[in-house]
């Protein structure tokens, strides 16, 4: 049986009054279970997928740079997206 004058929040799953979901306040630890219950299937899947990504052409060349101090080329990617203003495709600032 469905109750129709509550509702689940979308951000800790607690069950609150439709009227009152405006004010309501989660609970840090209701939230963090929440989103961990949300992202189970890609914390289960995130072992396999490392594996898979290291046993690839990229996966072996970041273990080839991280003995040798070379920053990863995820880092280096993630860095010039930083650095680069998107409307004009050139460096941030210029």
């Amino acid at each position: 049986m469905m109750f129709a004058s509550r509702m689940p929040c979308a951000q800790c799953g607690a069950s609150v009054d439709r009227a009152a979901a405006e004010g309501h306040t989660c609970d840090p630890r209701r939230w963090l279970d929440f989103q961990l219950l949300a992202s189970r299937t890609a914390v289960a899947a995130f072992d396999s997928d490392l594996r898979e990504f290291l046993a690839g052409k990229d996966g072996r060349f970041e273990m080839w740079l991280a003995p040798r101090g070379f920053p990863s080329v995820v880092e280096v990617r993630a860095l010039a997206v930083l650095t680069t203003d998107v409307r004009y495709g050139v460096p941030a600032g210029r």
